[in-house]
């Protein structure tokens, strides 16, 4: 367990508890955490990373996600690609752009690499305001999401 003097903590609000009140503290942290950060200098000096898992060892494999979440998964990808055909009609880039980024980035965890993939490329044409590739790659995005295989 880390130190608690070796946690910065942000938060929404000021904790308010006496720096001597431990348990009191811990239960301010706990319920008014936003965000935290270690020391760098800690890890650096405490951490054996040499134990952490390599890709692939003891690491959830793609066939482990549960049907349901997978199903649950590509049913807020539907109303995202609808979400997209939207946005391209008001040409709301950032729109497309912020939707484009949040499935790249957790696509692959569900062993969609295609579907990552064409996230890339429609983030890619948003930032380059390519209305018809744009166009193109929420097809392939539509088409991806009607087609795909749930084990």
């Amino acid at each position: 367990m880390l130190p608690m003097n070796r946690i910065k903590i942000k938060s929404q609000f000021p904790l308010k508890f006496a720096p001597d009140d431990k348990e009191t503290a811990r239960q301010k942290v706990k319920q008014q955490i936003i965000a935290w950060e270690l020391d760098p200098q800690y890890l650096n000096d405490n951490l054996d990373l040499g134990n952490l898992p390599q890709s692939g060892e003891n690491m959830p494999q793609v066939n482990d996600i549960p049907r349901d979440f997978q199903i649950q998964y590509i049913n807020r990808r539907k109303s995202d690609v609808e979400m997209c055909k939207e946005a391209l009609r008001k040409a709301d880039l950032s729109c497309i752009k912020k939707i484009a980024h949040q499935v790249k980035g957790n696509a692959a965890m569900y062993g969609y690499e295609e579907l990552e993939a064409i996230a890339n490329d429609l983030e890619s044409y948003a930032l380059l305001n390519d209305l018809p590739m744009m166009n193109e790659t929420i097809e392939r995005f539509e088409n991806f999401i009607l087609t795909v295989d749930i084990n």
